[in-house]
């Protein structure tokens, strides 16, 4: 249906012509009905325009995916987009914004929730008692294997690999505990520690600073992941393990494998009171006291 960007887009150039084009654009998608609509951040005019004009019946369901980190803990920022353009968007549309506050899945017309692990769900979505289903690894593995089949047939699942998932260089503007050289002697420290293994990088997929380039020119068993392709397409047997600092597909591993293929390093970035870390150990994922504690694990977990 129509994007965000194409609206706003719209909406600054305004004029008879362009409301004329996203009312129609609009109504033509008023026509379709669909008995399940799947949202994973309905924050957005457009998403919440589909959510109030669909209805077959009343056992039509909106059903709210999880959208990362965003279920297990609030983000505590908002993206921007102008009032303005909100209240524009509103007005063409035809309906009442419900502001949630980038809090996903919470709009009042949701009426289930498809979680990875609902013992951790943050209480916004668990104190109005909506149904919550949980995501079985089964399902995730299934839906890796079709979606990304011929790419996967290039992996050697049998393998020994370990895989580092990079924060995207504006995390450590963020959250000022975060210190950038600490990381960086930790990322070298992991592949001086691997270099007989098969060690895959992948930058954030909205990160395009390529930050850590000049460190991994020393390493020659390193292999860059394709950053539209999920990590998770990568590590599909028990010979796979994660490391990253609060990467969801921690999550996502720790449900498919084990908590123990995934590692955060969380507390050697002196990150031990973020809500996220406190969900990693209820759900004992690996988290390293310190880099002598990540070295052993390491060998320990590849025998090297």
């Amino acid at each position: 249906y129509i994007t965000a960007n194409e609206i706003e887009e719209m909406v600054l150039n305004m004029d008879d012509t362009t409301v004329i084009s996203i009312t129609h654009r609009l109504n033509e998608e008023r026509l379709k009905r669909y008995d399940k609509i799947f949202v994973f951040n309905e924050a957005f005019v457009e998403t919440q325009y589909i959510i109030n004009k669909n209805k077959i019946s009343d056992d039509s369901k909106v059903i709210y995916v999880e959208d990362g980190a965003n279920a297990y803990m609030s983000l505590g920022f908002k993206e921007k987009e102008s009032q303005l353009i909100v209240k524009i968007k509103s007005l063409i549309t035809g309906i009442k914004y419900e502001d949630i506050s980038f809090e996903c899945g919470t709009h009042s017309k949701i009426k289930q929730r498809m979680v990875t692990w609902p013992q951790i769900l943050k209480k916004e979505l668990v104190e109005d008692g909506k149904e919550i289903i949980e995501i079985e690894s089964e399902i995730i593995h299934n839906g890796l294997t079709v979606l990304y089949k011929k790419f996967i047939d290039n992996i050697d699942e049998k393998e020994d690999k370990i895989l580092i998932l990079l924060e995207h260089k504006e995390f450590f503007d963020m959250y000022k505990e975060a210190d950038l050289k600490v990381y960086i002697d930790t990322i070298q420290l992991i592949l001086s520690n691997l270099e007989s293994a098969n060690v895959y990088v992948k930058y954030h997929p909205r990160d395009e600073s390529d930050y850590l380039n000049d460190i991994f020119k020393n390493f020659k068993n390193i292999t860059f992941m394709n950053k539209n392709v999920p990590a998770e397409a990568y590590c599909l047997s028990e010979q796979s393990y994660v490391i990253s600092v609060f990467s969801t597909t921690l999550l996502t591993v720790a449900k498919l494998i084990s908590p123990k293929n995934a590692i955060s390093i969380s507390d050697i970035m002196n990150m031990e009171l973020n809500t996220l870390r406190e969900n990693f150990v209820k759900l004992g994922i690996t988290i390293p006291a310190d880099k002598e504690d990540l070295r052993n694990i390491l060998n320990k977990s590849l025998k090297l």
